[in-house]
């Protein structure tokens, strides 16, 4: 087994990706956001540079800010969630954290990086897709969407070392929080 103080980011990544996945509050969902974005940093930083992997972390931060600076209707969060359903999203988590361990050694057969950034990565990927998948509120997708993206930006990390391919990905992130932006913004004009 490889250094244990390498999976922590992984536990930390897994840990927010649910947070955003069952929590109600916005405002909480973009610090568990936030602390998603230093995780990737830190399984970044294994195979990046630290300009690299600083680029990633302060990208991630800007798209979480431009998504907290679109939301100006305080009441913006109200959907009813139920227990039930909060507790279903947690069971199906578990089981595709289950599926995700299982299935990443026969992915490092095919990938050449190290078993942290598959796990760390895949982990991203699914929640996101279950995230983006399962709502309907453009905030809750767009925090899909990104935790998706996190999660290739992991893998494809341990495959390009590129400042170019950095620089493009930190883009694509902000231009994914910006058309979040916009999104929020035309539901709450049609709240108005």
């Amino acid at each position: 087994m490889d250094n244990l103080i390498d999976y922590i980011p992984v536990i930390f990544v897994g840990g927010t990706s649910l947070f955003i996945l069952v929590s109600k509050n916005w405002r909480w969902n973009i610090l568990a956001l936030a602390l998603q974005y230093v995780a990737v940093f830190w399984m970044v930083l294994q195979t990046w540079t630290l300009g690299l992997a600083v680029a990633k972390l302060i990208g991630g931060w800007m798209a979480g800010a431009i998504l907290g600076s679109s939301i100006q209707n305080e009441n913006y969060d109200k959907e009813e969630f139920s227990y039930v359903e909060q507790r279903f999203k947690f069971i199906l988590v578990l089981i595709i954290w289950i599926i995700v361990y299982s299935i990443s050694p026969q992915i490092q057969n095919f990938l050449p990086i190290s078993f942290q950034l598959i796990l760390g990565g895949m982990v991203l990927i699914t929640v996101g897709i279950l995230q983006f998948g399962v709502s309907s509120n453009p905030i809750r997708v767009i925090f899909g969407l990104l935790t998706c993206f996190s999660g290739f930006e992991v893998i494809y990390s341990g495959l390009e070392n590129s400042i170019l391919v950095a620089g493009f990905l930190v883009i694509i992130t902000l231009g994914i929080a910006l058309v979040g932006a916009l999104f929020i913004h035309q539901q709450e004009g049609e709240l108005i």
